[in-house]
């Protein structure tokens, strides 16, 4: 595969085209001499070549930021397609003078078992879950210059650019499996939050049941004096919900205070 580097990431220039054994994983098709691959967010485990892996958003977000592209306040990115579409495969809403190296050719997707938007748009798959069943994907559509942050499901075929391993990567990567691991183990699961922290982390809790059976329960950060303290055995696994800058520190606080009981 043709590749390009930028900041410290190297990037397929060219879409993914491995086809998967498991005929659910992808659907291909042959346009004149090119074969094209779209695949299915369900099963994107190891799809990349090795030493490589679909990217995150924050991934896709390094990316964006490092050449000169930032969300607006609908988690989309203007005028990224000026940069992001290859010169020759789009006729409009292209500066060809500042593309990147990404090249992106518009061929459509697969929704319901149909192709669809040839030559109108294109879309990837980023490694984030959206929910349990949908992930966060990036599409380009032909009359706009705006790189939209959408979701797709199992119904739905897009096309993949891998993004290479970084010594960051693999040691996130190690970090999560090592959390995986020790979660998976336990026989509970507390969450914490303050403020909307703490409605995120009752929603996380419930996921956490639902997908896994593990017995799970979301508590107020400032409430755990009054009992639910107690609770929280020797190693048991506290996940703390911090988003709101104006309380991270007291959340921080709390979750201190389990570390030293724990």
């Amino acid at each position: 595969y043709k590749t390009f580097t930028i900041g410290s990431q190297t990037w397929f220039a060219e879409d993914l085209s491995y086809v998967s054994p498991n005929t659910n994983d992808n659907i291909s098709i042959i346009e004149g001499n090119k074969k094209i691959v779209f695949y299915n967010c369900t099963n994107l485990d190891n799809i990349c070549p090795k030493g490589w892996h679909i990217p995150s958003n924050e991934e896709w977000k390094e990316f964006l930021s490092n050449i000169n592209l930032h969300q607006d306040d609908d988690c989309d990115y203007p005028h990224a397609g000026k940069k992001l579409k290859s010169a020759s495969s789009w006729d409009i809403l292209v500066n060809e003078k500042k593309e990147c190296g990404f090249s992106s050719c518009p061929i459509g997707c697969i929704e319901n078992s149909i192709h669809i938007g040839d030559n109108e748009l294109v879309g990837y798959w980023s490694s984030t879950d959206y929910d349990t069943e949908k992930k966060f994907l990036f599409k380009l559509i032909r009359t706009s210059s705006v790189l939209f942050m959408s979701k797709g499901g199992k119904n739905s075929y897009y096309s993949i650019r891998c993004v290479k391993d970084t010594e960051k990567w693999l040691k996130e990567k190690q970090a999560e499996e090592s959390h995986r691991k020790e979660i998976y183990e336990r026989n509970d699961v507390f969450f914490i939050g303050r403020k909307i922290d703490y409605a995120v982390s009752m929603e996380g809790s419930l996921k956490l049941k639902e997908v896994s059976y593990i017995h799970s329960e979301a508590y107020q950060a400032g409430e755990l004096k009054h009992g639910t303290i107690s609770l929280v055995d020797d190693g048991t696994p506290v996940i703390s919900i911090i988003t709101d800058k104006d309380i991270k520190e007291k959340t921080s606080i709390n979750s201190k205070q389990l570390t030293i009981l724990i």
